[in-house]
């Protein structure tokens, strides 16, 4: 070694030394903290990945322990709930024992009463104090919060026990009712019971009968709007023949699937969007207005408020600057300050005060105000005059007004040119989204509202062309039917149709033939969609004289006396008849305005009408009318009679069963309806079964809803001629269950009860018997809110809504459980029956309370601590396979380290003596 400025070889001891010492530093960090990873610079991927593990295990945590927390507080009302069961088990026990008059004194129902009021203020004590946290869990403080907007009056009774209301915080439910629960209900009819031969009931209708039609109704459609006219004519031997023509009525409107282009015009700078809608009739209705541009620009009148500062030694222009806080009108307000207290000529201005300050500092002149009036951005200057003369103590001012003016910003108003199909709106300063879309909403060929940011105001920012801005417009088919009921011709015009080929459609029709014989090429316009009556006149028909048609029961008796009606509906088949009859009611219908030949009509009747005879009188020969013409369309059929005989024609014996039970009756014969109603209705409690006295008929009518109602007659026995079980209507016969959709899911139904149960919504509800009104109601809130997942999303939450367990509230159609204290109308001196329903009811509503709870606990709860607890235990695996040390690794490493630095440390020294061999050079 000969050189000694540069010791290379105590250089690379000194790197590898520092190498190894970092290594040692490395390794003793590592097993000194038990991790691998102690800053981003160890492992940058996998400090990411470890924090990211990290976050979920924390979350992971805190929701087993919120699914805990969750457990107990689900714990907590069930063992309330368990001595609300206990007390309504005892309240029951009480109302049975009340039940047995025949043993108890007054006092001793009086000593029942007494514990029942007792148990019921338990109950509501225990609703009002079951606590967990501070927080009440069954005074309905954590029942869902509904407000109902339709349907209200037809709900007995409504729980919601599980609502998802999402990231809106709502949830709109509607149930759509298509069909009503029904009771089951058999009938025996009048003879059944009133026997005997009196007189038989008959009515008659007088059919004005008529021939070929002599002539047809001709007429011509004037179009105003289109300048133009179609001849129309009805054909012989369609629906508007002869003098039926005559009362034909043209209607032309707008084709159903014409559609106005509409589009929404956005402005990004003003944060505001205008909605934006073509007129049906306008100039761009249809597909014309697909093609519209909208285009926002400055009003033509903006202009900005000017002046001359004047100084001693010189003066400045000032005008406001376009975009700046005082352009147009604001200007002319300005109130200028000149101060001189500062180092450094500045200006500022205040907006909401609309005051411009100057301050000057001593020995500047006129050229470095004005920049600075320039540095402030709302307005723009310039050295009239003196430049380079400095600022005059004399010129401070506390306040120059009047001194900006010309300002003025614009008017708003919109146009349109249906030749280039372009919007044109001129935007005033300061005029809100609102007065723009006003400004279009005034067009005759436009409407439009602002959508969103109404009240902000315009920004000359959004001043553009907005092209093709509407879509969706659509010209619609032109199309032309004919109703013959209503005698009339329905002509719907597509956007642009010709008079030509309105006429063409109308001609295509079977019953009229049409011609354009006045500009038929002329497009029609929104003026002629009106509607003409009788616009045909000439038709002409030929009457013949009278037929009456009469119909007379087969049978004698009073309960045959009804209404005869013949009805011109068009509801049956061309040229067809039909007859209905609804107990002693008979109805003939008839195809609207087609013509009948008598005999056929009479021999049609006939064949449909049961236990009557059909027979015609009047004129000879065949005869035809025109349903709809006959002199009176409802008659009375009357004179049927009972006979001397009233009762039952034969001893009787049969068994009623129902839903609750069955009862076997035995009746001698002459016994009346009235004595077997009153017989029956005596046990409907213990048979599920009421009768009643319908027009003379015996009515038997399940007294619950649904198909697990029902009503079963056997007869057993009845005397020789006995009418009784050859009367019955049917031997059994079932209710039907609501039908309904919730949220458009079929709901399960059950009677009156429905019900339904999906990831986002859990329900049941009790109609009122027989309705079939929708209802609907938003959940706005309530429940409680578990977090069970550890992501904070709608998704890994569950909400239910535990109700209200108070007096007030327990029970159910039958009423509610505070009608059993002392005094109310169910209670043990009064009604123990309805008690007891009542009660029973209430026991159903709690323990299918506590059922719900625990299901949530057992199968939401728990599965989610375990499945979390897995989920856990992985992620930490995971964890520390990434983040913690190897010890036996890290030993070895800083064996290694430490050996390095021994070693690296016996070599620099050897390295720095090196170039001591030098001095052996100078010793020779």
């Amino acid at each position: 070694m000969s050189r000694i400025n540069t010791n290379v070889s105590s250089l690379i001891a000194q790197k590898t030394l520092s190498r190894s010492n970092g290594q040692l530093q490395e390794a003793l960090s590592r097993l000194s903290t038990g991790v691998r990873i102690n800053s981003g610079k160890d492992d940058p991927a996998g400090l990411i990945a470890s924090e990211n593990l990290r976050r979920d295990i924390t979350s992971s945590q805190r929701a087993i322990s919120n699914t805990e927390r969750a457990t107990q507080l689900i714990s907590t009302a069930d063992s309330a709930l368990g001595q609300i069961s206990n007390l309504l088990n005892d309240i029951r026990g009480l109302v049975t024992e009340a039940a047995n008059t025949g043993v108890l004194s007054d006092e001793q129902i009086a000593a029942n009463q007494l514990q029942v009021d007792s148990s019921l203020e338990a109950i509501d004590r225990i609703a009002q104090v079951t606590t967990f946290q501070g927080r009440k869990l069954l005074d309905g403080s954590l029942d869902f919060i509904k407000t109902t907007t339709s349907g209200a009056n037809s709900v007995v009774d409504l729980n919601i026990q599980k609502a998802n209301l999402g990231a809106t915080g709502s949830l709109n439910v509607s149930i759509d009712v298509t069909a009503a629960a029904t009771q089951a209900s058999v009938t025996a009819n009048a003879t059944a019971i009133n026997y005997g031969a009196g007189a038989a009931a008959s009515g008659s209708i007088t059919l004005p009968t008529v021939t070929t039609p002599q002539s047809q109704a001709s007429g011509n459609l004037n179009l105003t709007g289109a300048a133009g006219q179609i001849s129309i004519q009805a054909v012989n031997g369609g629906a508007a023949q002869g003098a039926l023509g005559n009362a034909t009525d043209v209607t032309i409107q707008a084709a159903a699937d014409v559609a106005q282009a509409t589009g929404n015009v956005s402005l990004a700078s003003s944060g505001a969007v205008i909605s934006v809608t073509a007129t049906a009739g306008g100039a761009a209705d249809g597909t014309v207005g697909n093609a519209t541009d909208v285009t926002i620009q400055a009003a033509a009148g903006i202009a900005h408020a000017s002046g001359t500062l004047a100084l001693t030694n010189g003066s400045i222009n000032i005008s406001a600057a376009s975009g700046g806080p005082a352009q147009g009108a604001t200007g002319n307000g300005v109130n200028i300050v000149i101060t001189n207290v500062g180092g450094t000529t500045t200006a500022a201005y205040d907006s909401g005060t609309n005051t411009l300050t100057i301050d000057v500092a001593t020995g500047d002149d006129v050229d470095a105000i004005s920049a600075a009036i320039d540095g402030t951005a709302a307005f723009v200057s310039s050295v009239a005059s003196g430049s380079g003369g400095l600022f005059d103590a004399g010129d401070v001012d506390p306040g120059i007004t009047g001194l900006l003016t010309g300002g003025n910003n614009g008017t708003t108003s919109a146009s349109y040119d249906a030749g280039t199909n372009v919007i044109t709106v001129n935007a005033a300063l300061g005029a809100t989204v609102t007065s723009l879309a006003n400004a279009i909403d005034g067009l005759a060929d436009f409407s439009a509202i602002s959508t969103f940011g109404g009240g902000n105001t315009y920004q000359q920012a959004d001043n553009g062309t907005d092209p093709n801005a509407l879509s969706g417009g659509n010209n619609g088919t032109t199309s032309v039917s004919y109703n013959a009921t209503s005698n009339l011709i329905t002509v719907n015009a597509a956007v642009g149709a010709t008079v030509g080929a309105i006429a063409s459609a109308i001609d295509g029709l079977a019953d009229f033939n049409a011609s354009a014989v006045l500009g038929s090429g002329n497009s029609l316009t929104g003026a002629d969609y009106t509607t003409t009556n009788n616009l045909l006149s000439g038709g002409a028909n030929t009457v013949n004289a009278n037929d009456v048609i009469t119909i007379t029961s087969n049978t004698d008796g009073a309960a045959f006396n009804g209404t005869l009606t013949f009805a011109s509906n068009g509801s049956v088949a061309a040229n067809g008849v039909s007859v209905t009859q609804t107990g002693p009611n008979i109805t003939v219908n008839l195809n609207n305005t087609s013509t009948y030949d008598v005999d056929d009509l009479v021999t049609a009747i006939q064949g449909q009408l049961s236990g009557y005879t059909v027979t015609r009188t009047g004129s000879a020969g065949d005869g035809s009318f025109v349903a709809g013409s006959e002199t009176s369309s409802t008659t009375a059929l009357t004179g049927g009679t009972n006979d001397t005989g009233t009762g039952l024609a034969a001893d009787l014996v049969f068994k009623l069963s129902g839903a609750t039970g069955s009862q076997v009756f035995s009746f001698t014969a002459g016994n009346t309806l009235t004595n077997i109603i009153d017989s029956i209705n005596l046990v409907s409690d213990a048979t599920g079964v009421s009768a009643s006295n319908n027009a003379g008929t015996l009515q038997l009518n399940s007294t619950a809803y649904g198909s697990d109602a029902f009503v079963d007659i056997d007869v057993r026995s009845e005397g020789s001629g006995g009418l009784f079980a050859a009367g019955l209507s049917a031997t059994r016969v079932s209710g039907s269950d609501a039908v309904a959709t919730i949220n458009g899911t079929q709901a399960n139904a059950s009677g009156n009860r429905l019900s339904i149960n999906t990831s986002s919504l859990e329900l049941n509800l009790t109609l009122s018997n027989g309705s079939s009104t929708d209802v609907n109601f938003t959940i706005s809130g309530g429940g409680a809110v578990f977090q069970l997942g550890p992501d904070v999303v709608s998704t890994q939450q569950a909400r239910i809504g535990i109700s209200s367990v108070n007096t007030a509230d327990l029970g159910g159609t039958n009423g509610r459980l505070f009608e059993l204290r002392s005094g109310s109308a169910k209670d043990l001196q009064s009604d123990t029956t309805g008690a007891a329903r009542v009660v029973d009811e209430a026991i159903n509503k709690v323990t299918s309370l506590r059922g719900r709870l625990g299901a949530f606990q057992r199968t939401t709860l728990e599965t989610n601590i375990a499945s979390l607890s897995d989920t856990l235990t992985n992620l930490t695996q995971a964890e520390s396979s990434i983040r913690d040390a190897d010890f036996a690794a890290e030993s070895a490493k800083l064996t290694r380290a430490q050996i390095l630095v021994q070693s690296g440390t016996s070599v620099l020294q050897i390295a720095n003596q090196n170039p001591q061999q030098v001095l052996s050079l100078l010793r020779g």
